[in-house]
């Protein structure tokens, strides 16, 4: 196993942790997300493939690709999900998906949540899971604030099954075991 396997797996392991001591209950059938990001995950697909197993849930972003090259990247990550068992929803509408992120549509719906009044105003959108950020400082978005575990936790107490986002690899999701999350998210660990 190479060492993007290795980082997922201990991230995998801390995500079930997080989930068995919540006090929130939830049924979704994996405790990990990878956020997708076009600096970060170039080989999108490749790292699909070597990814240790599922559950994890594949939200695909990539915002900055071109509409025709963002299309066929959504189509053959799609396809590598469907072939590993990965559930795959996708940010804004008409590619192929399990479900939708930040937006209506029919299947799993995720909504970022950086806020209190935001998690109020994504309740339109009937998420099934709202991945609460930046819990922790991160390398995404260097210098922006974090929400702590605190706030953080508060939010998810209150907006429903929620992941942690931001700043989470092994060792800072034990800050969480505890909490209202029931799952952690990440970008960077499952970056080269």
């Amino acid at each position: 196993m190479d060492e993007i396997g290795s980082r997922v797996m201990r991230l995998q392991r801390a995500a079930w942790r997080v989930r068995a001591a919540s006090p929130v209950r939830c049924e979704l059938p994996f405790a990990l997300a990878l956020m997708t990001d076009a600096r970060a995950h170039e080989g999108l697909v490749s790292l699909m493939e070597r990814l240790p197993g599922p559950p994890v849930l594949i939200v695909f972003r990539h915002y900055g690709l071109p509409p025709p090259e963002r299309a066929r990247l959504a189509r053959d990550a799609y396809a590598a999900a469907r072939a590993h068992g990965y559930p795959f929803v996708v940010a804004g509408g008409g590619l192929p998906a399990d479900g939708a992120h930040n937006a209506r549509g029919p299947g799993l719906r995720t909504a970022s949540v950086h806020s209190l009044g935001e998690a109020a105003a994504k309740r339109a959108l009937r998420p099934h899971l709202r991945l609460v950020s930046p819990v922790f400082p991160t390398r995404s978005h260097p210098g922006a604030p974090a929400l702590g575990p605190a706030r953080a936790a508060a939010i998810a107490a209150w907006a429903g099954p929620s992941f942690a986002l931001g700043g989470v690899d092994g060792g800072s999701a034990s800050r969480l075991v505890g909490t209202p999350f029931v799952g952690v998210a990440a970008v960077g660990a499952f970056a080269p």
